[in-house]
């Protein structure tokens, strides 16, 4: 059984009272996965929120047979799968995979939206931490691409000619 002892890392939960924490503990399940071990694919339907309690996610997008994009890394304490929690059509956008060993805890996206429907308060409070979270990881994309359209050498061209 999860305690409390196994979720106080996990940053999108830090928000949540203990009695929050106390009705959500049972329904998490605890994963074990080696290095290199998929944790899910995208594409696949999106069923399980996973938050990281040890090692270290890579999220990864194919782009072609022989080229594989790392779109980030997870550390621990942090949270991925998050189209769980959108619908039941959902689906993963990409690949995790465990760059190490990893300790997942897993919740079933459909358990968590009764939860919250049950108990508006703590979903107003997971979903402000997803919310901040969420643009972060925006903010940090967003100046990762321009940093890329800047260091373009057709781009720079008209850089150094205005």
């Amino acid at each position: 059984m999860v305690t409390k002892d196994d979720v106080k890392d996990i940053v999108i939960l830090k928000h949540l009272s203990d009695e929050m924490l106390d009705e959500l503990m049972p329904h998490l399940t605890l994963h074990h996965f080696s290095e290199r071990e998929i944790v899910f694919r995208g594409g696949q339907t999106a069923i399980m929120l996973c938050l990281l309690k040890k090692g270290k996610i890579l999220l990864e997008k194919r782009i072609s047979d022989k080229v594989t994009l790392s779109m980030g890394g997870m550390p621990e304490g942090f949270s991925f799968g998050w189209s769980s929690i959108l619908g039941e059509e959902e689906v993963y956008s990409l690949d995790a995979v465990c760059a190490e060993p990893c300790e997942v805890l897993m919740i079933q996206g459909d358990i968590l939206r009764k939860m919250f429907d049950d108990n508006p308060l703590m979903g107003y409070r997971f979903y402000q931490r997803l919310i901040r979270v969420v643009k972060k990881r925006l903010d940090h994309r967003t100046e990762q691409f321009l940093s890329v359209i800047r260091k373009h050498p057709d781009i720079e061209l008209m850089f150094d000619e205005s």
